[in-house]
């Protein structure tokens, strides 16, 4: 389920962007919910900090969309925010609260879809950069792959160690084995997998990341070596 938001005080201009979204979303086969408010206050108001997009005008009663952005990226750094508007003048401005896009008015429904692929691609490319870890009965985490230093097997646990703290996760590689590997991770030796982009030098046998130095194995020393190798491209200097 996508959480839509559309701040437009031109009903037209509404009207026909919320017909686009549903458009799209059910040619995608994907589920979404839209809400649209006229005034942007009341969407900051209602604002829940667990919307996926806003389409948001500049031109708005009360506060402009621009000083709205602002305001809402106070509240929610992560979500998608495309403005649509007339005023052309501050399209550039968007980088400034990390805008995805900018539609000028008058806008097509081509205008709508090429952004909304865009949402997709970039939301797929995060899913699949990201595991779900049970942390308890209550508790599930999302943690993103490119914030793990390494992950070590504790007895039937496996504890991720991040860049800002640990989880123990009651399991086995195997269930996430297959990612890891795609991710650019590799064994220095048997219950530690290395994240290769944090490696910042080995020596006969150690691994060096970020303040942590790990044991490379003799029987795992070339693969682990071939893998950061293939990882960088090419041969550094590395050993």
């Amino acid at each position: 389920m996508y959480n839509i938001i559309i701040v437009e005080d031109t009903l037209s201009d509404s009207d026909k962007l919320e017909k686009y979204v549903r458009l799209f979303f059910e040619r995608a086969e994907r589920e979404c919910a839209i809400r649209v408010f006229q005034d942007g206050l009341e969407m900051l108001d209602a604002f829940k900090c667990h919307e996926d997009i806003i389409f948001l005008d500049i031109d708005l009663p009360n506060i402009n969309g621009m000083d709205l952005a602002k305001r809402i990226r106070e509240k929610d750094e992560d979500v998608t925010i495309i403005f649509v508007s007339n005023l052309s003048k501050f399209a550039l401005k968007g980088y400034e609260v990390n805008a995805l896009d900018y539609i000028i008015k008058p806008f097509n429904y081509t205008n709508i879809e090429h952004r909304l692929n865009r949402v997709l691609n970039i939301k797929k490319r995060s899913k699949d950069k990201s595991i779900l870890l049970k942390i308890n009965a209550s508790t599930n985490i999302v943690c993103d792959l490119d914030t793990i230093l390494y992950i070590e097997k504790d007895g039937n646990y496996l504890i991720f160690h991040t860049e800002k703290e640990e989880y123990r996760v009651r399991g086995s590689f195997s269930m996430f084995e297959s990612k890891l590997h795609e991710n650019a991770f590799s064994y220095c030796m048997k219950g530690i997998l290395v994240n290769l982009a944090y490696v910042e030098k080995t020596t006969q046998d150690s691994v060096y990341l970020k303040g942590v130095t790990l044991p490379i194995a003799r029987h795992r020393k070339k693969e682990f070596i071939d893998d950061l190798f293939n990882y960088f491209g090419e041969r550094k200097g590395w050993m």
